[in-house]
């Protein structure tokens, strides 16, 4: 059981990722989707907001055992107590939002390709594994996990 190793003293929240409605880990490369929906704030619940003193557009920082990283508060009540949730697709690091040099000319590039937050960058090594370079892995689907990480939260 992930609580027996992170309890809830130390990791109160959990995370879980969701997909957007309108945008995607490619769609962000379309200006008049970012125009839209610009970034992917952090969703929390307002009572679990309320308690951490966290307003919605705080910025605030996502710890897991592993990483982490900082956002902007979404406070809503559409997020279950005791639980936090990012829109998977954002904070790219590559697709065009770093430049890059082929045969000496710089490739065409984009920042804003790089806008919200990359919620791949809290996965963590599994701690039930000897080496310590194997990541956490969902042994139902075979995938990185990205659904029920304990976290905490704090506002920057």
């Amino acid at each position: 059981s992930m609580r027996e190793r992170f309890t809830e003293q130390d990791w109160p929240l959990t995370m879980s990722s969701y997909k957007s409605n309108l945008m995607s880990s490619m769609s962000i490369a379309a200006s008049r989707l970012r125009q839209v929906h610009p970034h992917n704030p952090i969703s929390l619940n307002k009572e679990d907001a309320a308690k951490l003193g966290i307003a919605n557009g705080d910025r605030i920082e996502v710890s897991t055992p592993g990483a982490k990283l900082q956002g902007v508060a979404l406070v809503r009540s559409g997020i279950a107590q005791g639980a936090l949730a990012i829109e998977y697709g954002y904070g790219h690091k590559q697709l065009g939002a770093a430049i890059h040099t082929v045969d000496g000319k710089p490739m065409a590039h984009n920042p804003q390709h790089g806008n919200g937050v990359n919620l791949n960058a809290l996965g963590f090594a599994d701690p039930t594994r000897p080496a310590k370079d194997n990541v956490w892995i969902d042994w139902v689907s075979g995938a990185v996990v990205r659904q029920g990480l304990p976290v905490k939260v704090r506002k920057v």
